[in-house]
């Protein structure tokens, strides 16, 4: 079973995420915040990271940045912020994908499994 740990702020939206990868015969980890996930990093290396970029404790381009430097997970990256300057930075930080909020739940699924096989 391929684990997923979602890096989401907005508890509704985190959980929604992750009762639907669940669904989907995905082992979820769950972190409210960057330190949540640091801890989350330190005890087991996720098959794949969802990030939000808006944070409570930081940007999660600056948290992909460091991210990259130590592990080579595949990262989507997902935000409110419309426009494209947020997609080509967080693409040239390291996101594999990058989805805009709100995005369908059948859209997520089809980039999980994509970056997960």
């Amino acid at each position: 079973m391929k684990t997923i740990l979602i890096i989401e702020d907005n508890e509704h939206i985190r959980k929604a995420n992750a009762e639907y990868l669940r669904l989907c015969d995905y082992e979820v980890l769950e972190a409210p915040t960057l330190e949540k996930a640091r801890d989350e990093l330190s005890r087991c290396k996720p098959d794949l990271i969802i990030l939000d970029n808006e944070l409570p404790d930081g940007y999660g381009v600056s948290f992909l940045k460091e991210l990259r430097r130590a592990l080579d997970i595949p990262v989507i990256m997902i935000s409110a912020e419309g426009g494209t300057n947020g997609e080509r930075e967080a693409i040239r930080c390291g996101a594999d994908v990058y989805l805009r909020k709100p995005y369908a739940m059948e859209e997520l699924l089809h980039h999980v499994a994509m970056l997960t096989n």
